[in-house]
């Protein structure tokens, strides 16, 4: 018998708060106090000794509830379309950088090569100066050697000594 004055002073105490009531299905009396979870949610009556503000006011937070249940899944799904879309623009970006990457590699590898082209003809330069220079100093011994190879004017033969070549009958002598 107390029962319904207890709640009516309860809901009273809550109007304009929100008050949660564990198993309220069974304040209604058209449920028998059995539950129906697909009946409950669409076929929301209001409670015998509950007021019409109060009605009102559960209401209208249901109805704000829902609405921010509704924003909460509409942000979701804004966030959930920005994290791909900053996911495909850091893939994107990976890809610059790794073509950016690919491109300065390729450009250093191109400016070694041409570096060693460079460092490769200058030996070759060097290294044909000095064969060229040997060559040379080789042709001109080789004339001294043909112009003592014939004979001095007396038909003696020419021998390399000290200073020169003096001719084998020693009258003739020629700086080298």
């Amino acid at each position: 018998g107390q029962t319904g004055p207890k709640t009516r002073k309860i809901f009273e105490e809550a109007l304009g708060k929100v008050l949660f009531i564990d198993e309220a299905y069974r304040l209604n009396p058209k449920t028998h106090g059995n539950y129906d979870p697909s009946s409950h949610a669409a076929s929301a009556v209001q409670d015998p000794g509950v007021s019409d503000a109060i009605w009102r006011e559960i209401q209208q937070a249901k109805l704000r509830w829902e609405k921010q249940q509704r924003d909460m899944e509409e942000q979701c799904l804004k966030l959930e379309q920005d994290r791909i879309r900053m996911e495909d623009h850091l893939k994107d970006l990976e890809a610059q950088c790794q073509r950016e990457t690919d491109a300065a590699l390729k450009k250093q590898m191109e400016d070694d090569r041409k570096k060693r082209m460079l460092q490769l003809r200058q030996m070759i330069i060097k290294e044909n100066s000095e064969k060229t220079k040997m060559r040379k100093q080789k042709e001109e011994e080789e004339k001294r050697q043909r112009e003592f190879e014939g004979l001095c004017p007396a038909n003696y033969r020419w021998y390399q000594v000290e200073g020169g070549w003096r001719c084998e009958g020693g009258s003739h002598f020629r700086s080298s």
